[in-house]
C-alpha cells in the first residue's frame, strides 16, 4: 500500500497533460485509443465483470453490432489510470461508484450524460442519477455472519461490534480500504459520532478488530465470498447479493442491516474524451433497461429501474422498507474525496502497521 499514496497525491495534484504519458507507462496503460470496431469498459474483473459482459455486452453487441471488451482494473486503480490516459484514453467508459466517482468528478475525468439519449433513465429515480453517473444496481454493503458462531439476535442487537466479540478472534473480516473500506469506515464513523475530516473513532475500532481480534484484510468481492464459503471468516461488511448466493448454494450465513448500512450505487460513465461517446450512451441505456434490471435481481441486486423494482415488493430479499432505509447513511463522496489521502494514510499506519 505504500507505494500507492505519492502516485495518487501525483495524480490528485497534477492533473496536466504534460505529466500523462510518464505516468501511464507506470500503469501499462496503452496511450492509443480503443481499437477500432469495439467499446472498452474498464470495471473490476471476476464474478462481476462477467455479470457485466453477459448481462449488458452481449446484448449491446447483438444490437448494435458492436463487441465490448472489458479492461478488468480493481477498483482502487481504476481512477488514477483514467487520470493518466487524460486526454486520449484507451477506454470508452467507466463503471464507477462511491468514493472513486467522486474523485473521477473532481478531477473532471468524466462527461455529463445527456438524458435525452437515455430513455431508459426516464424510468429510474432522481435518488440514483447524477449529471455523470446514472446508477444501474444498488449493492447494500452489510453485516454477513455464519449461524454457526453468530445468532441473528446477537448481530441485531451489536451490529458491527460483533467484529470485536473475541469468541470470533482471527475470523472477522474487514474491507480493505482501496476495496470498499474507504466508504464503509465514513459510514461506520458517522454512526460512532465522527466527521469526514475526523476518522478517529473508526480508525480506533478497525485497529481493535485488525490488532486485538484478529480481523482479516478482505480485498475483493470474489475474495470474500472465498472466505465465507470456507469458514474461515464468520463475519464481515458483505453486499447482500453475494451472501444470499452463498445460501443458496448451503452455507449457513445470515445478514443484518445494521446502523451505518450502505445502499451502494454504481453506474457507468463516460469517460471524458473518449470518440465513442453516441456507443456508450447506448451501452449505458441497455444497463437500465427492464430485461437487464429483472436479470440483475434474480442474482439478488436491487435494481434502479423503477418499473422492475415496484414489481419485487413482495420479495424481502430485494426490497428494502422504510425503518430500514433510516439504518443506511447517505454519504457525500464529494468531501470524502477531499480527505482520502490523509485517511488512506492514517490506515496504512494505524490499522495496518
Amino acid at each position: 500500500m505504500s507505494a500507492t499514496l505519492p502516485l495518487r497525491r501525483r495524480l490528485l495534484k497534477g492533473a496536466i497533460a504534460g505529466a500523462a504519458l510518464p505516468i501511464a507507462a507506470e500503469f501499462g496503460i496503452p496511450v492509443s485509443l480503443a481499437a477500432d470496431g469495439r467499446i472498452v469498459v474498464m470495471g473490476v474483473g471476476g464474478a462481476w465483470g462477467e455479470s457485466v459482459k453477459q448481462l449488458i455486452g452481449e446484448r449491446f453487441e447483438k444490437q448494435y453490432g458492436v463487441p465490448m471488451a472489458l479492461d478488468s482494473r480493481p477498483n482502487a486503480q481504476q481512477v488514477a489510470a483514467i487520470q493518466a490516459m487524460r486526454g486520449k484514453p484507451s477506454v470508452d467508459s467507466v463503471e464507477l461508484g462511491g468514493p472513486a466517482f467522486g474523485q473521477a468528478t473532481a478531477l473532471d475525468l468524466l462527461d455529463d450524460i445527456p438524458a435525452t439519449s437515455i430513455p431508459n433513465a426516464g424510468d429510474v429515480p432522481a435518488l440514483y442519477k447524477s449529471p455523470k453517473m446514472f446508477g444501474w444496481v444498488v449493492l447494500p454493503l452489510v453485516l454477513g455472519f455464519n449461524t454457526k458462531f453468530v445468532t441473528r439476535t446477537d448481530a441485531e442487537a451489536k451490529g458491527w461490534q460483533v467484529l470485536l466479540d473475541p469468541r470470533l478472534k482471527g475470523r472477522v473480516g474487514i474491507p480493505k480500504f482501496g476495496w470498499q473500506g474507504e466508504m464503509w469506515m465514513n459510514a461506520v464513523n458517522l454512526t460512532m459520532g465522527g466527521t469526514y475530516e475526523n476518522l478517529d473513532p473508526v480508525m480506533d475500532f478497525c485497529r481493535k478488530v485488525v490488532r486485538d481480534n484478529g480481523g482479516i484484510i478482505v480485498e475483493s468481492a470474489d475474495q470474500a465470498t472465498k472466505l465465507f464459503n470456507s469458514g474461515e471468516v464468520v463475519a464481515a461488511p458483505f453486499f447482500t447479493g453475494r451472501i444470499y448466493d452463498l445460501i443458496d448454494k448451503g452455507a449457513p450465513l445470515d445478514l443484518v442491516y445494521p446502523k451505518g448500512w450502505l445502499p451502494y450505487i454504481t453506474g457507468f460513465c463516460i469517460v471524458k474524451g473518449t470518440p465513442r461517446k453516441d456507443l456508450v450512451e447506448k451501452f449505458i441505456n441497455i444497463s437500465l433497461a427492464p430485461e437487464v434490471q429483472e436479470a440483475m435481481s434474480r442474482k439478488f441486486y436491487i435494481p434502479t429501474n423503477a418499473k422492475v423494482a415496484a414489481t419485487l415488493r413482495s420479495n424481502p430479499r430485494l426490497y428494502i422498507d422504510d425503518a430500514t432505509m433510516q439504518r443506511a447513511i447517505k454519504l457525500d463522496f464529494g468531501v470524502i474525496y477531499k480527505y482520502a489521502d490523509k485517511n488512506l494514510e492514517r490506515y496504512n499506519k494505524e490499522v495496518l502497521s
